[in-house]
């Protein structure tokens, strides 16, 4: 069984390498079928070059990092908040989710990412959302086409209060924590935003307001992509499967959708970790996390997930 740990940090660093990809350029396309296939290794001629640059901020994402960031999301040990030590018991509740979303906010200021809460509030909110709702969105805006953004997001909540749920979804919380921490301080052509999002165990409402109000009061910017972590530390037969879930190939937004996970199989060729991933593409237009939210809009989003059909984890919620 390949250490959980493990599985997270190389989903972590194909994300720094994936987002790099997308902020500086248009991903490449990749052909692939319907249905859950392997994505094929792109042409030689769309593949990636190996940057050491890259290669340096990689190696900002360590075992230990991962081990330390998942355990802190999921009570296992004190987190530090307004400076002093907290221990998060609760991400389902809502003080425990405006604990969770500030240790967010001052870990990705902590690490030069300008960062805002994002927050509403309804008297008569949506059948299953709560009347509270903060996403934590850092941002880095891009230098020279700041309107074209590229998303990184996860969900923060748990599904109950009596769980730590440290796959679902402190796995993915923390691989956009660590992405944030590598990519921090640094300026890139197009704006990169780091976003937690609150709310999604109850029919994802906290990416539905994000992404319906980015859609209708801001038309000036471009969503590149949303790549959504939910779930990426569970794999018990080590056949590094990680899902990769797009729209249907009959959807006008599949080519989209299918252009960023191409990136993924690109990424994971050129920096070595075929070892340990192993791409899968499933177009079945999946609707169980954040990355719908920003299909309803019309935007392009994948949702990277491990291996949840045939490896699929039992306590994922617990």
């Amino acid at each position: 069984m390949l250490d959980r740990y493990h599985f997270i940090r190389v989903v972590g660093l194909s994300v720094i390498v994936i987002v790099l990809k997308l902020i500086q350029n248009q991903p490449p396309a990749v052909v692939a079928v319907e249905g859950r296939v392997p994505l094929p290794a792109a042409p030689a001629s769309v593949a990636l070059a190996y940057d050491s640059r890259v290669a340096a901020m990689m190696a900002k994402v360590t075992q230990s990092l991962v081990y330390t960031a998942t355990g802190g999301l999921s009570g296992e040990w004190p987190v530090s908040i307004a400076g002093q030590p907290f221990i998060i018991h609760d991400r389902y509740s809502n003080a425990g989710r405006q604990q969770v979303a500030r240790y967010l906010y001052e870990y990705a200021g902590s690490n030069g990412v300008p960062v805002a809460y994002d927050s509403y509030f309804d008297l008569n909110p949506l059948p299953g959302c709560p009347n509270t709702v903060t996403n934590v969105v850092a941002s880095l805006t891009g230098v020279i086409s700041p309107t074209e953004v590229v998303i990184l997001s996860a969900h923060y909540d748990s599904y109950s209060s009596s769980s730590s749920a440290a796959d679902d979804n402190a796995s993915g919380s923390a691989g956009v924590m660590l992405a944030a921490r590598a990519l921090g301080n640094k300026s890139y052509a197009r704006t990169l935003r780091f976003v937690w999002f609150d709310a999604e165990e109850r029919d994802l409402c906290g990416s539905y307001k994000y992404a319906s109000h980015l859609k209708n009061a801001h038309p000036e910017e471009r969503v590149i992509a949303d790549f959504n972590l939910d779930m990426i530390g569970y794999d018990t037969d080590s056949d590094g499967a990680m899902e990769l879930h797009t729209r249907l190939t009959s959807s006008a937004g599949y080519s989209d959708d299918l252009a960023v996970a191409g990136v993924f199989t690109n990424v994971v060729s050129t920096y070595g970790l075929s070892g340990v991933l192993r791409p899968v593409i499933i177009a079945d237009a999946a609707s169980w996390s954040d990355h719908d939210s920003f299909w309803q809009v019309g935007y392009p989003a994948v949702c990277a997930i491990e291996d949840d059909t045939s490896d699929s984890n039992p306590l994922s919620k617990t």
